[in-house]
């Protein structure tokens, strides 16, 4: 998610891009999203509350994040 907005000129926050410090975390809007391994830095209880980390996610079919 966070390459396709950078490439769009969208800009995200990003910091390690490999899930582990937080910094591009985004709420999930609209759709579902997929990681390969379950993030560091993603709490369970923030991803009950629909937060994503852009970095790692991949989406499963159109998403829409928080700016």
């Amino acid at each position: 998610i966070l390459d396709v907005a950078e490439q769009e000129g969208v800009p995200l926050p990003s910091g390690c891009r490999m899930g582990a410090c937080g910094a591009c975390k985004r709420k999930l809007i609209e759709g579902k999203v997929e990681y390969d391994e379950q993030p560091d830095a993603l709490e369970d209880e923030e991803r009950q509350q629909g937060m994503i980390l852009t970095c790692v996610a991949r989406p499963v079919g159109r998403v829409v994040v928080s700016a």
